[in-house]
Formats: structure tokens, C-alpha cells, sequence
């Protein structure tokens, strides 16, 4: 592409100019592309036995934040490709608005809140597929441009969007007929515009940085002189795959899964669906056509993704009260009506250089993640969890799940503290694996992803409520990382109530159910993690304030910060002699004082008066056993 042809496709200076707030905020959530998300849910709706107009709205508050999670995520995770590429320069992540960390957490957040309006809405049987399809996209982020056969990626991709299709109809009463061809539909569409529209569109960039994608692996190229090469095999390839949506498309009729054909609505909303289709068809070559001139290239192209999203639409239509396909049109052509703005402030010449250099691999990622998760912490979450379902009992498998829940929220917690505490760590522990370099931030986001996935969907196998308490806990960990540990007592506070609500979660994640052993545990656990928090903060207090945290030892003092250990000591200490008062047996006694009294009278004993740093270091080692055994008196108790 000539530099003439490159000035003209330049946005103007008043483009350039730096994005709003809410400009931001739209490019942050990619609200231009939430019909890749939402559509599918309103789709699954429209193929349902009761597609209402409440499950249409319903489909909608459970694919707008599933949306920002897959997105999101998938930004956070691209960051080191999308800072080579100016035509990302916009992006809040890569222009610096926003870190990744807080991207991540707010990604994150917005996975339960799915599963929450999934479970209002009654639609919860759904669960397991709304955690496929997370798990899915998932995976796809994290690996989806590194596998031999890119075809694998977008097909997987492609699979776990049409899971939204399966969640849909759960929110309408339960799937029929229709669900699996819409659902077959979705997954060929999106392999399309993965594998094609944004595989073209990356190509330079992804070449220069070794992503493996369907188009690359077809044969297909760009420069900065000659634009992108469209070679035959990937022409073929499109042809194939628009050809089979319009083969899709028949099935319905021959089928009669969206009625009979002789009902005149039926029959004119299949020609409709069938024009839409075509003329979907028809903008997908233009789009080949014009692929010298990206701008005019790209809108073409995203027409032809609208399209061939709004003919099952239109097809379904005569199954729909007009309000219902109302709110699914609206949500369908919304965000291309916002495209335009996008389109105009981007740069869309084929970059010639990178915008910045490829960041430098880690030493040891493995054994450095591994001593990020903390694993003694994650270890006593998931026997906490289990204590907590045994005093009820169940089947062995919601053990299971809980416990890898559990410990998979500590993991991503405590990796992605150590992400936040950065400059804190440089000071303070120079010998962490970030600091040290043997994990690249990249590394650890990714980890971070993986481990709180996993672990709000294997808690989704439950039943949605479990995903809502499990992500609950989750988001709660992620903000004392980025925010709450800054915020004096508010950090402290926040840990231990993710560490307290383990036992009670055990008993609602496997027998349904919270007893008296439970409240004894939150008083057990709570002020004991408390009181904990507040001395970690003793050593750190000189690297926090050179960072500007503003913790309990910084604000309070290092006597401050004691005596609120002290104090969450007595308390931990008076809740395991109150069973003792009860009429407890000579078990429970013995077992409070071995695991609770004495290694706290120690540990109040090593930091009387002024505390030296090895009399602090011993206080923390002695409390953590504590932790990790406190609770086995409570369960003699209840057993």
C-alpha cells in the first residue's frame, strides 16, 4: 500500500485526538462487537418451547456480562501482540488507561454476575453449559493462536459461543429441535469471522509475531506496499464455510423445526432469512473486493457478520411476540450502529513496524507460578471446604468439586496479588518470581485467568448458585489485590471474609444446608485471618509506603498493626473455648487446646511489647498453623 493510500485511510487530528471516558469505556467492554455475545442467547430464546419476553430481556442481562468477560479477558491476554499493532493504539489497555490487572479482575467479575442473572431468571440447569462455554473461550484465549491446526481454535471457538445458544433455551423452557441448528449455525459462523475476517485483518501483525491462525496457515499475507493477499485456499475456505450457513439455513424448512412451510409467516419469514442470507453473501465479496482499502474492507465485512446473524433471526421470527424479536433486533443492530466511530479513529494501514518491542519470556514460569499460588494457602482452603461439607455429608463428587473451586480461587488470588504488589515486591521481596523475573506479568494475568475459570465453572457443576458464591468469594480476593490492600483494615477485612466464608460454602456446596458448626467456624477463622493480615503488614510497611499503600502498618503503625493482631487472637481463642462451656467432651477440649489455645498463647507471648522481626515471623508461622488446624476440634465436636 502506497503512502498515499496510507495518509488517506489515517484518521484526522481530531480523530486522533485521545479517546473520552466514555469512549474508554465502549472500547474497553468492545460494546461494538457485544452482538457476538448477546445475539446467541437471544437466539437460543427464540428457538425455545416459551420464547417470552421476559426470557428474551433475561437472555440479554445474561450475555451482556458474559460478553465483557470473554472480551475483556481476551484483551488482557492478546496485550503484548496488541502493543505492537498502532491500529490498536486506542485500546485503553494499550494506551496505558487501564492496567491489565484491573482489566482482568473487572473481566472477571463479570463471569458470576452471568451466572447470577442465569439463576434469577430460573434458567439455572443451564449452568454447566454457561461454564462450557467460559471454559471454552477460555482456552481459546490462552491457546487459540498457538495450536498446529488454527482450524481446531476456531471450531472450539466456534463451539463454545454456540453453548450460549443452549443457555438461551434454557431461559425459554427448554430447548427444542430448532436449538441444535441454531446452535450448528453459530459455531460455523464464528469459525467464519475468526478464522477469516479477523485472521486477514491481524495477518501482518500475527506473521511478525508467530500467532498460528487459519488464514496464515492458508497461505495469506500483508505489507505495507501490497496490502493483504487473499490467496486461493483461503477464498476456498470462506466459500466453504458461507456456503454450509446457507445450507443451515434449509434445514429449518426441510425439517419444519421453525413450523410448516405452507403457514404464510413461516413461509415469508424464511424468504426474508433467506434474502438477509444473501445478501450477507453478497457483502462478504465485496468485502474481497475492496481489500486494499481496509476501512471501506472492514465495514463490508462487518455487514456480512451482521447479516448472517439476523437471518435465524428473521427465520424465527413467527415463534416470537413482536416485542421479544424487538429486544433481539435491537441488540442485534445496535452495535453496528456505533461501528462508525470505531471505524474513523482507527488507523488502518497495514503497520510496517511494531509499536513496541516483544517483551521478554520469563526464566522460570513453572516453578515461578507455582511458588506465586502460595500452595500451603490453597492447600488449607480446600480442607477448610471439605471440613465444612462433612459435618452434613454428601456425595463424593461435590468434595471434589468444591475442593478444586476452593483452591483454584486461592491460586488465581494470590497470583494476582503478587501482579498488583509489584512495586511493593521490588523493595520488599525482591526474591518473588515477578520481581525476579522468573514470570513475565503476561504469565501470571494468564494464570490468573485459567485458575479463576476453572474454578467458578467446576463450582457451576454444582448448580449456578454455587458459581455466584464461588465467584462472589473470587471478585472479594481479586479487589483486595488491586484496591482493598491499600485501604487499611478494609484489606485485612476483605481476606479474612474469603477464608471465613469457606466453611459455610462447604455445607451449602455439598449437602445444601448451614449448621451451628459453621458460625463457629466464621468466628474461628475470621478474626484469626484478621488479626493475621494485620501483622503481614509489619514487615512490609517500608516497600508499601514507598509505593504509597496505605495499609495497617502504615497508617496505624507497627504498634497499631500488633495490637489489632492481638486482639483477633483473644477473639479466635474465646470462640474455641465457648464449646468448651457448652458441655463439650474431653476431645474437643483437648483438641482446642493443642491446635488453638496454646499456639496462640505463643504467639501473643512472641509479639508482647515491642516485637523483634524474628519474634513477628514467628507469631505469623505459628497463627498459620492454626488456621490450618483450628477447625478439627470443631469437627469432633460435630461428628
Amino acid at each position: 500500500m502506497g503512502s498515499q493510500q496510507a495518509n488517506a485511510l489515517a484518521p484526522s487530528p481530531a480523530e486522533r485526538a485521545a479517546p473520552g471516558r466514555l469512549e474508554s469505556a465502549v472500547r474497553f467492554v468492545r460494546l461494538v462487537s457485544a452482538a457476538a455475545s448477546v445475539v446467541f442467547v437471544c437466539l437460543g430464546v427464540a428457538t425455545a418451547t416459551d420464547p417470552t419476553v421476559a426470557a428474551m430481556l433475561w437472555a440479554v442481562a445474561v450475555g451482556l456480562p458474559f460478553h465483557v468477560f470473554a472480551f475483556a479477558s481476551n484483551d488482557v491476554v492478546d496485550l503484548p501482540i496488541d502493543r505492537t499493532d498502532p491500529r490498536r493504539a486506542r485500546s485503553p489497555l494499550v494506551a496505558g488507561v487501564i492496567s491489565p490487572q484491573v482489566a482482568l479482575v473487572v473481566a472477571l467479575a463479570h463471569l458470576p454476575v452471568a451466572f447470577l442473572a442465569l439463576l434469577v431468571a430460573g434458567g439455572g440447569a443451564a449452568s454447566g453449559s454457561l461454564a462450557g462455554a467460559a471454559v471454552g473461550l477460555m482456552l481459546y484465549n490462552l491457546v487459540g493462536k498457538r495450536l498446529g491446526v488454527p482450524l481446531v481454535a476456531d471450531l472450539g471457538q466456534g463451539a463454545a459461543f454456540a453453548l450460549l445458544v443452549v443457555v438461551g433455551a434454557a431461559l425459554g423452557s427448554g430447548p427444542t429441535h430448532a436449538t441444535w441448528w441454531v446452535a450448528a449455525y453459530v459455531a460455523i459462523h464464528v469459525a467464519l469471522v475468526n478464522g477469516i475476517h479477523g485472521a486477514l485483518r491481524d495477518a501482518e501483525n500475527d506473521a511478525v509475531r508467530g500467532a498460528r491462525t487459519t488464514a496464515l496457515l492458508l497461505g495469506a499475507s500483508a505489507s505495507p506496499r501490497e496490502g493483504i493477499a487473499v490467496p486461493a485456499a483461503v477464498r476456498r475456505w470462506g466459500v466453504v464455510l458461507q456456503a454450509v450457513l446457507l445450507g443451515l439455513l434449509v434445514v429449518p424448512l426441510l425439517t419444519g423445526a421453525v413450523g410448516s412451510p405452507r403457514s404464510a409467516s413461516v413461509a415469508l419469514a424464511a424468504v426474508g432469512g433467506l434474502a438477509v442470507a444473501v445478501t450477507g453473501t453478497w457483502m462478504l465479496a465485496l468485502a474481497y473486493a475492496r481489500r486494499h482499502d481496509l476501512r471501506a474492507a472492514m465495514a463490508c465485512g462487518t455487514w456480512h457478520v451482521v447479516a448472517m446473524l439476523a437471518a435465524p433471526l428473521v427465520m424465527l421470527t413467527p415463534r416470537l411476540v413482536w416485542p421479544a424479536a424487538f429486544v433481539a433486533a435491537a441488540v442485534l443492530l445496535a452495535p453496528p450502529l456505533l461501528f462508525d466511530r470505531a471505524v474513523r479513529t482507527t488507523a488502518f494501514q497495514v503497520p510496517g513496524s511494531t509499536a513496541s518491542p516483544q517483551p521478554t519470556p520469563g526464566t522460570a514460569p513453572v516453578r515461578g507460578l507455582w511458588r506465586m499460588t502460595r500452595p500451603g494457602n490453597w492447600v488449607v482452603a480446600a480442607a477448610v471446604i471439605a471440613i465444612g461439607g462433612l459435618v452434613s455429608g454428601g456425595p463424593w463428587w461435590r468434595y471434589v468439586c468444591a475442593m478444586v473451586a476452593a483452591a483454584c480461587v486461592v491460586m488465581a488470588t494470590n497470583v494476582c496479588n503478587d501482579r498488583c504488589d509489584g512495586a511493593a515486591d521490588r523493595l520488599n521481596r525482591p526474591d518473588r518470581p515477578l520481581p525476579a523475573g522468573l514470570v513475565t506479568g503476561n504469565a501470571a494475568d494468564r494464570f490468573v485467568l485459567a485458575t479463576a475459570v476453572v474454578g467458578v465453572c467446576t463450582a457451576a457443576l454444582l448448580d449456578a448458585a454455587a458459581a455466584v458464591v464461588t465467584g462472589a468469594v473470587l471478585v472479594l480476593g481479586l479487589c483486595y489485590s488491586v484496591a482493598l490492600r491499600r485501604l487499611g483494615v478494609l484489606g485485612p477485612l476483605s481476606v479474612a471474609l474469603s477464608f471465613a466464608a469457606l466453611a459455610p460454602a462447604g455445607g451449602l456446596f455439598v449437602s445444601h444446608e448451614i449448621v451451628a458448626f459453621h458460625g463457629l467456624a466464621v468466628g474461628l477463622v475470621l478474626p484469626l485471618v484478621f488479626g493475621r493480615e494485620c501483622l503481614k503488614a509489619v514487615p512490609d510497611q517500608h516497600g508499601d509506603r514507598v509505593a504509597g499503600f496505605s495499609t495497617v502498618a502504615t497508617r496505624y503503625g507497627s504498634d497499631g498493626a500488633v495490637r489489632l493482631f492481638r486482639a483477633g487472637c483473644l477473639v479466635s481463642m474465646a470462640v474455641a473455648v465457648v464449646p468448651a462451656f457448652a458441655g463439650a467432651g474431653i476431645a474437643y477440649v483437648v483438641g482446642a487446646c493443642v491446635c488453638v489455645i496454646v499456639p496462640g498463647l505463643v504467639a501473643l507471648w512472641r509479639t508482647w511489647g515491642h516485637p523483634s522481626a524474628s519474634g513477628v515471623a514467628a507469631a505469623l508461622e505459628l497463627t498459620g498453623r492454626v488456621f490450618g488446624l483450628g477447625l478439627l476440634p470443631l469437627l469432633v465436636l460435630a461428628t
